[in-house]
């Protein structure tokens, strides 16, 4: 009754990657497909993206970050793509800040943009 969510079910695959580098260096990669109720409501998208991460340590705190998605529907929207980077702040062991910039690569992303993340784990 709120007008939020689309009344249809709506799945997914993640496959996770990760390895250590050398000089502390860790290399993440993930690809992802999505499927997706499409906007006529008669059947359903899938949307393809992967990631591909360099992520290190600077003290024990903080940590610093490059990154570059990319991804595309079926639904015939053009590809999106992003390269950006990021610090992180630790506040514990589950717990941490992350900001990032970002900047579009495609037609289809936007020009710049800014994320600012509390990750929680448990």
């Amino acid at each position: 009754t709120g007008g939020v969510g689309n009344q249809a079910r709506e799945g997914g695959l993640i496959i996770p990657w990760e390895a250590a580098l050398v000089g502390g260096v860790h290399l993440t990669a993930m690809g992802k497909i999505d499927f997706r109720r499409n906007d006529g409501d008669n059947g359903y998208d899938s949307v393809w993206s992967t990631s591909v991460a360099l992520q290190r340590a600077v003290t024990q705190a903080i940590g610093l970050y490059a990154e570059t998605k990319f991804g595309k529907s079926t639904s015939g929207a053009p590809w999106d793509g992003i390269v950006g980077g990021g610090v992180t702040l630790a506040l514990s062991k589950n717990t941490s800040w992350d900001y990032a910039l970002y900047r579009g690569l495609t037609p289809g992303s936007s020009d710049w943009q800014h994320v600012l993340r509390l990750n929680w784990g448990f």
